[in-house]
């Protein structure tokens, strides 16, 4: 079976697995689809996910999906979600196998607070995550990883706010290391949240925010992608870095400890968001203002 996988050269292992579920026909078919915008333009990486069980496809750069009818049951309700867009829902009984659905979205209709500011200079710099590469363990993600996500807190003191300049992540040399990858930047509230398993974070980005990696003659070190602007976090606010595309025998490597600070994190399949205290490669860099 597929699976997600983060490995030390000790004895953690921490395994997700994919688990198989019987169709009610029991034929082994797809649901195809493509998921596009009001004007017809793909909606790349949109979430397809069966509520309340752990049934998800993402769709690819051109907005197609094929979702395993698999373990589907009559009562059943797919959504399709999309960062700034209003999620559509369609019941079980409607999918026809190898069909060709197209999903159109429409953009949310509530007008979002500002979200970016330009770049100005003398702010404190503050990070969370992975901060030094560093740790007991030599660690790796590989396998299934699209549309697993990596978030961290960041919380905002009275009279000042949080402002994201930077994501990246730490890698180390090993067997068919990490070459490229596609990774999604999320914002979310996450006021009155105190505790996981939730899905009651509120994505706050108007657009996706996308950056590529490509790795170049360093087996080690350090990548960083830097935001056009500043964003503007909420007051208590979960960064997020997601895969977009699965490593399947290719690794992430990166130094870590089993224990540190609370990350948060999800995978397609479950669709909700727990913590953890293991490490991870990534981290977020924000700078600090002080409100007049």
């Amino acid at each position: 079976m597929p699976r997600l996988s983060i490995f030390t050269n000790r004895a953690f292992i921490a395994t997700v697995f994919i688990m198989a579920f019987t169709f009610v026909s029991g034929s082994a078919q797809n649901f195809c689809g493509r998921v596009v915008d009001e004007n017809g333009q793909p909606l790349p990486y949109s979430t397809v996910r069966v509520q309340k069980r752990p049934i998800a496809a993402m769709s690819d750069s051109a907005g197609n999906f094929s979702l395993p009818m698999t373990g589907l049951y009559k009562k059943d309700t797919l959504t399709v979600a999309y960062m700034g867009y209003m999620p559509q829902t369609i019941a079980a009984t409607e999918l026809v196998a190898d069909s060709a659905y197209c999903f159109r979205l429409t953009p949310m209709p509530t007008a979002l607070n500002e979200v970016t500011v330009g770049r100005t200079k003398g702010f404190k710099a503050k990070k969370q995550g992975n901060k030094r590469n560093n740790g007991m363990f030599r660690c790796f993600i590989n396998g299934n990883t699209a549309g697993d996500t990596f978030g961290y807190e960041v919380h905002a003191k009275k009279n000042r706010r949080m402002l994201l300049d930077k994501v990246g992540f730490y890698f180390n040399e090993g067997e068919n290391q990490m070459r490229q990858m596609k990774f999604r930047i999320n914002v979310y509230d996450m006021n009155g949240v105190k505790k996981g398993p939730t899905t009651k974070f509120v994505s706050i980005l108007p657009k996706p925010i996308y950056f590529n990696y490509e790795s170049g003659a360093e087996t080690s070190g350090k990548f960083v992608y830097s935001l056009p602007d500043y964003i503007v976090l909420p007051t208590d606010a979960v960064v997020a870095i997601e895969f977009l595309e699965d490593l399947a025998d290719s690794c992430l490597y990166f130094k870590g400890n089993m224990l540190g600070k609370k990350t948060w994190s999800r995978n397609l399949l479950d669709g909700e968001w727990d913590t953890s205290p293991f490490s991870t490669p990534f981290f977020i860099e924000c700078v600090e203002e002080t409100l007049k």
